[in-house]
């Protein structure tokens, strides 16, 4: 079942202290309605918008069986991952597409004076083996932005926050 987001008011989030917000809270917690919310909300005021967006895809019964690659620019979607059956005991879950991977770091390196750059997700491919849409860190650093949300999982939150020292980073933690 798609998870519901606590209603947050928009102009608090895109005004923080900082230019980078990091979404982070446990799985369900609405992470990218978060982010699917402030790009319709940025979309009705005009703001330009880039980066990468993953939301759930999910079966009749309300479980996530899919995860997509969402163009927050041409609203496109292409499937990222497939979950992995029977569940592994460890590791990982999920089945990425290597071309949609490639696709997503492509709409990150396309990034160009955005008012809102939407990252969702920098997960553990990678801030832990250091693939996936590492780039987003460059584009991040780089700043041809006005704000961005960042979505993180809270056991990499610390990690991320090192690896974009010194930038001023706002956290929000969802419940």
């Amino acid at each position: 079942m798609a998870p519901k987001v606590p209603r947050l008011d928009l102009d608090t989030l895109f005004c923080p202290p900082a230019a980078i917000t990091l979404v982070s809270g446990p799985q369900g917690s609405g992470k990218t309605v978060l982010c699917l919310r402030a790009l319709d909300a940025a979309r009705a005021t005009g703001l330009r918008v880039g980066g990468v967006l993953s939301p759930g895809r999910y079966d009749s019964s309300g479980q996530r069986i899919g995860i997509d690659l969402l163009d927050p620019i041409s609203g496109e979607r292409w499937p990222l991952a497939e979950r992995i059956h029977p569940a592994p005991a460890a590791g990982r879950k999920w089945r990425f597409d290597p071309a949609t991977l490639t696709r997503g770091a492509d709409l990150l390196a396309a990034v160009r004076d955005c008012d809102l750059l939407l990252v969702d997700e920098i997960g553990p491919i990678e801030l832990l083996e250091g693939g996936g849409w590492i780039g987003a860190l460059d584009v991040l650093r780089a700043g041809s932005y006005w704000r961005a949300l960042v979505v993180v999982r809270p056991h990499l939150l610390d990690v991320l926050v090192e690896r974009l020292a010194p930038l001023p980073l706002h956290t929000l933690t969802l419940p």
